[in-house]
């Protein structure tokens, strides 16, 4: 019985990820043209001339403006005073994009740094900003690490950003596995 359900959950998240999969390229196909026009603006900045947040629109979208509680998703491209890229949504070995960053729940209630989330709001979905962030609207004298503890970025750094907002994707349910835990935790009990 377990292995019939093993089976059926490979089945349905080998259907699910290549959903994900299409919509990531469909996605890339027609953003990747967009936002890769803009990473020659990713050069090194005076960390002390970033005192105040501030955006720039680089494409004015012509989708519904940004508020509070907008859901849309967003490709973007970050950096810091030494102008190299520390996170991106391309994948620059196969230049194309990776899937976008989904804003579900709006900038309010989104685990977002401020910046961000002041830097957004006005903008217009299909549009191109850039947001400078001065680091107590970013990660302030925390920084950022990876998930290895390793430090990404360092204390009371200010940040720049191209952000891409498009309207949110179709989101597809990842299969369940309540059911194949529960055959597991059966079959270890017996």
């Amino acid at each position: 019985a377990y292995e019939k359900l093993q089976k059926e959950y490979e089945e349905k998240n080998k259907a699910y990820e290549a959903k994900v999969a299409a919509q990531t390229k469909e996605l890339s196909d027609k953003y990747y043209p967009i936002l890769s026009q803009y990473t020659d603006r990713v050069t090194a900045f005076d960390r002390d001339s970033v005192t105040a947040l501030s955006s720039e629109d680089l494409l004015v979208g012509d989708g519904e403006e940004i508020t509070g509680t907008t859901k849309f998703a967003a490709y973007y491209i970050l950096w810091g005073p030494e102008g190299k890229a520390i996170e991106q949504s391309i994948d620059t070995a196969k230049s194309q994009l990776n899937a976008p960053m989904s804003v579900e729940t709006g900038l309010d209630n989104a685990s977002l740094i401020d910046g961000w989330k002041e830097g957004m709001k006005g903008m217009k979905i299909g549009g191109v900003r850039e947001l400078s962030i001065p680091s107590d609207k970013a990660y302030g004298e925390a920084g950022s690490k990876d998930s290895n503890g390793k430090e990404k970025i360092a204390p009371n750094t200010p940040l720049k950003f191209i952000v891409m907002a498009i309207p949110m994707p179709e989101t597809f349910e990842q299969p369940d596995t309540t059911a194949l835990f529960e055959a597991y935790q059966k079959l270890n009990q017996q």
